[in-house]
């Protein structure tokens, strides 16, 4: 593509899919999302994540149990209109633990904050905003299989951040033994 019929916004990117379809059978209105989610994502130069299932819980169509006892289906293709989806791709939040974030696809995923995390998702070029907040404010997931697989996503990040502050602490020691090392030799030469 030359440069001066690249898109330059994402609504360009949006009317570039639309017409790729003149003449063509259009998709499903969820395939359709999937590859403007897509379209978006290689725009905006989005490097992948290393997160697999097995360090994320994908959060589309999941139900949680809200503070209040309410309980609220989670469904983005309900929830967002097609422009504010592919919008929404490449965005991350963080809070109280958790940060949320909206995949290449346009799905929604959550992952218990680290500080390696929190730098994965900025060396791959997702950009902090404010999304929806499936449990960081203490709600609970009604499916217990999810409720089990997030407690031991948290349970690892806890340990993960453990070890991180106990590395910190250390190497602050070190830098510190060595101030005074250095300190002590000056001292012996004068």
């Amino acid at each position: 593509m030359d440069t001066k019929n690249k898109p330059t916004t994402i609504h360009e990117v949006r009317e570039m899919i639309l017409r790729s379809y003149d003449g063509k059978p259009m998709p499903s209105q969820e395939e359709f999302r999937r590859v403007s989610c897509i379209a978006v994502a290689k725009w905006l130069n989005l490097k992948p994540l290393d997160l697999t299932d097995t360090d994320r819980i994908k959060i589309d169509g999941l139900s949680n149990k809200e503070l209040s006892g309410e309980i609220r289906r989670f469904d983005p293709m309900l929830e967002f209109s097609y422009n504010d989806l592919t919008e929404k791709v490449g965005t991350y939040q963080q809070h109280n633990g958790v940060i949320t974030y909206v995949d290449e696809s346009g799905y929604f995923y959550i992952t218990p904050l680290t500080n390696k995390t929190l730098q994965m998702f900025k060396a791959a070029g997702y950009i902090e905003s404010s999304l929806y907040d499936m449990v960081g404010n203490g709600q609970s997931f009604v499916d217990e299989a999810v409720a089990t697989k997030w407690q031991d996503l948290k349970d690892r990040a806890s340990a993960e951040r453990d070890r991180e502050e106990e590395e910190a602490r250390v190497a602050a020691e070190l830098a510190k033994r060595q101030e005074r090392a250095s300190g002590l030799a000056n001292d012996a030469s004068k």
